[in-house]
């Protein structure tokens, strides 16, 4: 008795990797505001100045005005998973940069992924 083959799906899926892709869409921009930050905080030190800003209290548009001073030259750099390393700023701008390096290279390679996902059909026949 002959079996006709039944299309049989490959496990990957590109729902993954769409997902993997919108987290490096809102990581890259959030590293680079962070980036901005701390050599404005440079600046600033070099300058002698303290940093005047404004932070928002609340969702419902309340902001403060905060003075920071710079003299230490340390900042905190949140890394995830509630840790907060402190860095000077030298060393947190050394550690964006590769980082914002790194996620714009893996955005890539994951973009790339996706074109051929899209571009090719990933099924095989089994029994």
């Amino acid at each position: 008795m002959t079996r006709t083959p039944r299309p049989v799906l490959l496990s990957y899926s590109p729902y993954n990797t769409n997902d993997i892709a919108a987290d490096f869409k809102q990581k890259i921009p959030e590293i680079e505001e962070s980036l901005a930050v701390v050599k404005k905080l440079k600046t600033k030190q070099d300058e002698q100045e303290a940093l005047v800003t404004r932070y928002s209290l609340s969702d419902a548009g309340v902001f403060a005005k905060a003075e920071i001073d710079t003299d230490s030259g340390l900042v905190g750099l949140w890394l995830g998973a509630n840790v907060m390393l402190e860095y000077t700023y030298e060393d947190a701008i050394e550690l964006l940069v590769s980082k914002e390096e790194k996620a714009k290279k893996e955005f890539e390679e994951v973009s790339t992924l996706l074109l051929r996902f899209d571009s090719h059909c990933c099924c095989l026949f089994g029994k």
